[in-house]
């Protein structure tokens, strides 16, 4: 009788077929004299995928809702009447305290990071038009002492834009130090910050600190777009 003749391909999926044929039998095997600890085994799989399922629901909830309520903050943020429509709000600082209270009130519901993060951001804002500059200072000041880049370059933009209106310009500068000494992959607007830094540091009167951060700029970001307000600077500067 001739031998039967299979291709390579076919040995293979036949010792594969064979393979897990092997290990069912295997399995099987032990659980005949383990079904106790089989059984605890498999109720337990179904607790820990009952937990995540309810932990994830619970997750995206919870996000919902704090995204709305931020939502609905940021409403009254940057509400503008439409024409010919009365003003919700008697002034605009009434406007921007009720726009605080809303923020306030998200972050007393223990929202997500991320939703915490951006209505504290908004109330320094916030504080910054109600001219409470030491509140806007010290929330931002948290807030960059906490936040991860790239979200933390936002914050020292505007945490040091606050602290040079303030003329509180060493400490900005520190800020602008702590941003331009990151990598780019980190920080996405350090072109932003060298150039902010550099006109800071001619402000000053450190010159030659102002045109070493006008040309990191200007060699290493050649299609920024702040790229030409630098090579300006220091042609103003005689560079």
């Amino acid at each position: 009788m001739a031998q039967k003749k299979y291709s390579h391909r076919r040995m293979k999926k036949m010792m594969r077929e064979d393979e897990f044929a092997s290990t069912i039998d295997k399995v099987i095997n032990w659980i005949k004299p383990h079904k106790t600890i089989a059984v605890s085994g498999v109720v337990l799989l179904f607790v820990v995928v009952g937990i995540y399922v309810i932990a994830t629901s619970y997750t995206h909830n919870r996000q919902d809702s704090s995204e709305k309520m931020m939502s609905n903050a940021l409403d009254i943020y940057y509400y503008q009447p439409a024409k010919g429509e009365t003003p919700k709000y008697e002034t605009p600082r009434a406007q921007q305290e009720a726009a605080l209270k809303e923020f306030e009130h998200v972050i007393d519901e223990k929202p997500t990071n991320s939703v915490a993060e951006r209505a504290r951001f908004y109330m320094a804002a916030d504080y910054v038009k109600l001219n409470q500059f030491d509140k806007a200072i010290e929330t931002l000041s948290a807030l960059f002492a906490e936040a991860d880049y790239p979200f933390k370059a936002l914050v020292g933009v505007k945490y040091a834009a606050l602290l040079q209106d303030q003329n509180k310009l060493e400490d900005a500068l520190k800020i602008y130090d702590q941003m331009a000494d990151k990598d780019i992959s980190q920080n996405t607007i350090k072109d932003y910050v060298l150039l902010q830094k550099g006109k800071l540091l001619r402000k000053m009167g450190k010159l030659d600190e102002a045109k070493a951060a006008f040309n990191i700029l200007v060699e290493q970001f050649q299609n920024s777009r702040y790229e030409k307000e630098a090579q300006s600077q220091l042609d103003q500067m005689g560079s």
